[in-house]
């Protein structure tokens, strides 16, 4: 699965704006995917993380570098919120990493989300 990353200028001139989107770079996740796959997605200001529900880990990507991560497991959902903590709900456990992608908290029984920021 790829990861396209473009960049979105706005110019705003005489009351109107005018958008341009230009491919930035294209980043292959190493994940699978399909056409009946579910596709889950998160992220903050330091890092993307995607993945599947077929594929068998999660792709954290960085957006300074955009290198990529494999972190191993299936994710059933993943959630972030506003100050940039994002889980990963697995099947009987959870993940929960910081704004800087440092892990903070695992553990098992009921999935935990973040906030209202949900994918």
């Amino acid at each position: 699965m790829m990861l396209y990353v473009y960049e979105r200028k706005d110019v705003i001139a005489n009351g109107n704006d005018s958008v341009t989107s230009t491919l930035k770079k294209t980043i292959d996740l190493g994940i699978t995917g399909g056409s009946s796959s579910h596709c889950m997605i998160a992220g903050n200001n330091a890092f993307v993380y995607a993945s599947t529900n077929v594929s068998s880990g999660v792709a954290a990507v960085s957006k300074s570098g955009y290198s990529v991560q494999d972190w191993s497991g299936t994710p059933v959902s993943t959630t972030a919120d506003d100050r940039g903590y994002v889980a990963f709900n697995f099947n009987g456990s959870f993940d929960v990493v910081d704004p800087n992608g440092n892990g903070q908290e695992d553990g098992g029984g009921r999935p935990l989300s973040t906030s209202a920021m949900a994918g």
